[in-house]
């Protein structure tokens, strides 16, 4: 997680200095060709000549770097080139009575925003030298520095115009880095919360998978080895008639346990890696024929639990197709009808609404158990490996409810339910149609 969050770190520096020195080649640029304006426009024709020289490698360094060519080497010329200036417009136009000490100022504001690391150091300890070497070489009188002010009134609008195009420059450059760092700042603040939403997500998927490997191991292990037992009881005849119905009663209520396990495992499996078996099917056929073909499939445990199904439609008849997503909606049907009959009590009833209407298909499945409360509800479609045992003891994985709302989802339908303890749940399928 650490390192995730250093490297994203490392990518906002590098995105913002990139940006910044795209904007930095182009505000050079600018700068040179008014500061070479400017000096014509006073008469400084040696320095003017300087700055319009260089004006086209400005120029050309931008462009490279708009193309993202060769940006490192690009952006180390641009410093030579920007030094270079300095040193020729401090020999012809006037040495440390000019304006170019304002330029060595603005190169060490601008090695801080274009270099990081060894060469940011690098890069400032040529521009100290070279300032402290060029003093020196005028104050001491060891190099000639030409003065191209023809009076006081000159010097004052070269130093206030330089001043003011640095300033301008600072403040601008300045502005940019600041509401980009923020922008990105922001960014990698939302990035990192969202990376540790998923990340907290991510371990306690993994954490549930564990466990419903755990649990399967568990109820598997239990029947399989029950199954054993009996069969080394049946082959030495150590079992009478009565005893051996009994028991066969018990296998069959074990198998259709195993049985559906392992078919909400199947489907859980397809779904979250993406099989090919789990890619909708989209065919016309008869979505009352699909309620009353599940209503019978499961008409022994509703005989055994004395459960009542009553099915009623709107808009629809038993022999008009549509086409949807059968697939898909058999197996979301069929988990919300056995979760109805789980918790149905004995004798109970359980009411089917099929709804149709000229933009949607709705399913309502409705039944007489416990209800949820709502902290109980707000957890029905996580993925949880909890599952409540049913008003005859049925057992399951808990894995029916994400299942249904994952290929709801997949198939752009909307999964709702209301419940309330004491009055039972009802669960809302609706599907918009397919033109």
């Amino acid at each position: 997680m650490t390192s995730i969050k250093q490297e994203a770190g490392n990518l906002r520096i590098f995105q913002v200095q990139k940006k910044l020195i795209i904007k930095l080649a182009f505000f050079s640029a600018v700068l040179v060709l008014a500061f070479g304006f400017f000096n014509l426009l006073i008469g400084n024709i040696v320095p003017a000549v300087v700055f319009f020289s260089f004006l086209p490698l400005f120029i050309w360094s931008y462009y490279l770097l708009k193309q993202d060519k060769n940006t490192f080497s690009v952006v180390n010329g641009l410093i030579v080139m920007n030094l270079s200036i300095l040193i020729l417009n401090f020999f012809t136009n006037g040495g440390y009575t000019g304006p170019t000490n304002y330029g060595f100022f603005i190169m060490t504001f601008v090695l801080t925003l274009v270099f990081s690391g060894w060469l940011k150091y690098a890069w400032l300890a040529v521009l100290l030298l070279t300032h402290f070497v060029i003093m020196y070489l005028d104050i001491f009188d060891l190099k000639e520095v030409t003065n191209g002010y023809d009076d006081a009134t000159s010097l004052f609008i070269d130093h206030i115009g330089a001043f003011w195009g640095c300033a301008i420059f600072v403040f601008v450059m300045n502005d940019l880095f600041t509401r980009n760092y923020v922008q990105q700042s922001i960014l990698l603040e939302n990035a990192s919360l969202e990376l540790d939403s998923k990340m907290t997500v991510l371990e306690e998927v993994n954490l549930g998978k564990s466990k419903l490997l755990g649990i399967l191991a568990h109820d598997l292990r239990g029947p399989i080895k029950s199954t054993g037992q009996i069969i080394e009881l049946v082959k030495n005849n150590a079992l009478n008639q009565q005893e051996q119905e009994l028991i066969f009663q018990k296998l069959e209520q074990q198998y259709k346990e195993i049985d559906q396990t392992l078919n909400a495992t199947l489907e859980f499996v397809l779904a979250e890696l993406g099989s090919d078996k789990s890619h909708k099917t989209i065919d016309a056929s008869s979505p009352v024929f699909l309620i009353e073909s599940l209503v019978s499939a499961f008409s022994v445990r509703l005989t055994e639990k004395n459960i009542e199904v009553k099915v009623s439609t709107e808009g629809i008849d038993s022999s008009e197709e549509l086409i949807l997503e059968m697939n898909e909606l058999e197996v979301i049907i069929r988990n919300l009808l056995d979760n109805s009959i789980k918790y149905s009590p004995v004798a109970g009833k359980i009411f089917i609404r099929l709804i149709k209407t000229n933009q949607t298909i709705r399913w309502e499945i409705q039944d007489q158990g416990n209800g949820m409360d709502a902290e109980t509800g707000s957890k029905l479609f996580q993925f949880k490996v909890v599952s409540m045992a049913g008003t005859s003891d049925e057992k399951g994985v808990g894995l029916g409810m994400y299942l249904c709302k994952s290929l709801a989802d997949k198939i752009g339908a909307k999964l709702s339910f209301t419940s309330a303890p004491g009055k039972g749940t009802t669960f809302v399928l609706e599907k918009p149609l397919i033109q």
